[in-house]
């Protein structure tokens, strides 16, 4: 009798597994075909241009954007410098920023000056990542101040100057202050 329960037992066990690869095995291929058709390449249609005329455009980020919507600039930069929901641009996305950037778009003044400083999309650029993450700062970004610290021994007193004037007279053209 205890024979037998073992091997019941075991059997059950056999059974699951098997059911277990099945479902496993199924699961994958299932999202192999999906993603990936086998003997054919994936094709996805390149997204309109973000710079083509608005009467032809049909995605509603690049329709707000084009319309001057910073949050939609914004966002499209962002979407163009890491490729994720559309084509890999960092140039392309560099504009997006710069225009949501020149409407007082903290987030975007903050990346861009990220980004300059950095290098990583750009070339690295001190005096450009100085002056958009003092307009950040001008514009209430509350992590701008810490890294504009952490960039001013890269940029000499006088162009800290210079750059923070600059900052101080678009931003108040800009906002009318």
């Amino acid at each position: 009798m205890l024979n037998s329960n073992n091997q019941q037992a075991e059997h059950q066990m056999l059974f699951v597994y098997c059911i277990a690869f099945f479902l496993l095995f199924t699961v994958s291929t299932v999202f192999a075909l999906k993603y990936e058709p086998v003997g054919t390449a994936v094709q996805e249609p390149e997204p309109p241009a973000a710079t083509q005329e608005s009467k032809t455009v049909t995605d509603p980020l690049v329709l707000a954007a084009l319309q001057g919507e910073a949050w939609a600039q914004y966002q499209l930069g962002i979407a163009f410098i890491s490729g994720i929901d559309r084509r890999k641009d960092p140039e392309e996305g560099v504009l997006w920023l710069k225009k949501a950037a020149n409407q007082n778009h903290s987030e975007a003044q903050f990346e861009l000056g990220t980004i300059y400083s950095q290098g990583k999309d750009v070339q690295r650029d001190y005096l450009n990542a100085y002056y958009w993450i003092s307009r950040a700062e001008l514009s209430g970004n509350a992590l701008a101040r810490a890294r504009k610290q952490k960039l001013a021994p890269e940029v000499s007193g006088a162009d800290r100057a210079r750059l923070d004037h600059r900052a101080r007279s678009d931003h108040a053209a800009q906002t009318g202050q």
